[in-house]
């Protein structure tokens, strides 16, 4: 045989071996889809769940998410303290479709539900219950990072190398970012603000900002008359700096608490529903809520 027949046949094999296929991966909420294209960053973009405009603690499940979850291979949620909607259609997924549940990854920073964040009349949570709203820390960022590196090379050995190469970039970067954000407040001094609910005690404690109180601890349960009328005798009585609302919810409780006071409003989004998807969400989303916090300050 001569060397171009051989060089013909090799070729030839090499182009009827299909190439590796990406992992199909779905993610319930923005910060962790962008998490995960950050370490799958050149071999596939997972799928969202969650619409940018919607929150996981009363999203619905769609006909288009429940096609995509039938099709996944992967799908990363936080976990049913957070997505309850996801919990009966996951179990009810077939064999084929791993499920990474990240509240329950290895060494996680948890912290329990705080207490003293709601008001009389009011549901409180399981005393036992740990805050699902983990993204919020970059600590716990990076370690989901290395932990979704690990169940994609799990999935895709070939491509080992370029998940945990992507996952030691992306916490470089965030790293970076942790010290910058960390740098542009510490000339500030605590103050007491008010969010609309208790998402943002990982993000407080990780780079300092005072301790936040709520308007809803829950959500789904919006506070009653003489709960509203209780934090606005706060507001009045505490000096609080802020208040501030959150993109995925109706505002008129907002403004039923702050009527009659001079209080600053903003807004905080702890999924960036407005910023783009991608590799890069999750670090901008972490420097518009440090953003956001300190024009509480002036």
């Amino acid at each position: 045989m001569s060397r171009i027949s051989a060089l013909s046949i090799c070729l030839l094999t090499a182009l009827s071996i299909p190439a590796l296929a990406d992992i199909k991966v779905v993610a319930s909420i923005k910060p962790i889809q962008s998490i995960a294209a950050a370490v799958m960053h050149g071999a596939g973009t997972p799928a969202l769940l969650v619409d940018a405009a919607s929150s996981p603690h009363t999203y619905t499940l769609t006909p288009t998410n429940a096609g995509a979850l039938q099709e996944a291979q992967l799908v990363l949620w936080i976990g049913p303290e957070l997505e309850a909607f996801l919990k009966k259609p996951l179990q009810s997924l077939g064999g084929n479709a791993k499920q990474l549940e990240l509240m329950k990854t290895q060494g996680l920073k948890l912290y329990p539900v705080r207490e003293g964040h709601s008001h009389e009349g009011e549901e409180t949570h399981d005393d036992e219950a740990s805050d699902p709203h983990i993204w919020l820390s970059p600590f716990n960022a990076a370690v989901m990072a290395n932990t979704i590196a690990a169940e994609l090379a799990q999935l895709n050995p070939e491509k080992s190398s370029l998940y945990n190469g992507n996952a030691a970039a992306f916490i470089k970067e965030l790293e970076a970012t942790e010290t910058a954000i960390k740098a542009s407040i510490s000339a500030l001094e605590p103050a007491k603000v008010i969010v609309f609910h208790d998402a943002y005690q990982y993000f407080e404690k990780h780079f300092g900002f005072g301790e936040s109180e709520a308007i809803s601890i829950h959500p789904e349960n919006p506070p009653g008359a003489a709960a509203l009328k209780a934090i606005r005798e706060d507001i009045k009585a505490d000096n609080i700096a802020c208040v501030f609302a959150e993109p995925q919810f109706d505002r008129k409780l907002v403004d039923t608490v702050i009527e009659g006071t001079e209080v600053y409003v903003g807004t905080l989004d702890p999924y960036g529903s407005t910023l783009p998807d991608g590799p890069g969400h999750y670090i901008a989303t972490l420097k518009a809520l440090a953003a956001d916090w300190r024009k509480c300050f002036g």
